[in-house]
């Protein structure tokens, strides 16, 4: 039993770790270019699924950012299964870079078989 609760608290730890904002060097688990078709990975442009999410970005800090919604990772907390973000989002990306008219968002993420699921939905890792 014990090994058990060493070994969730371990993996707890290190799923928290690669979401904190704080931890700058943090590139695995859930870093990364996500979307929920291999043809919205290929279309860094249009109105589309893809999804960034990057603790280390030196001019925005924490960023979760997505087609009219670029927002700042601004807490994790842990959740029942995976964690949950706590976002101020801008629809445009001035609005982001002026800090103005924000919107409080909450997303739950967890890694799941391979895939990433965003309030229940599942992404795909995009191939850069």
């Amino acid at each position: 039993m014990r090994s058990l609760i060493a070994t969730v608290l371990v993996s707890t730890a290190t799923l928290l770790a690669s979401f904190s904002p704080a931890v700058a060097q943090s590139n695995s688990g859930v870093a990364g270019v996500w979307a929920s078709s291999a043809r919205e990975c290929a279309d860094k442009e249009g109105p589309n699924s893809r999804t960034f999410i990057g603790f280390a970005e030196a001019k925005t800090g924490a960023l979760y950012d997505q087609y009219e919604n670029h927002c700042r990772i601004l807490d994790v907390s842990p959740e029942k299964a995976g964690l949950a973000l706590n976002l101020s989002c801008h629809e445009f990306w001035e609005e982001f870079e002026a800090r103005r008219d924000a919107r409080k968002v909450r997303v739950r993420v967890e890694l799941s078989r391979g895939k990433l699921l965003i309030d229940g939905k599942p992404f795909q890792r995009c191939r850069s």
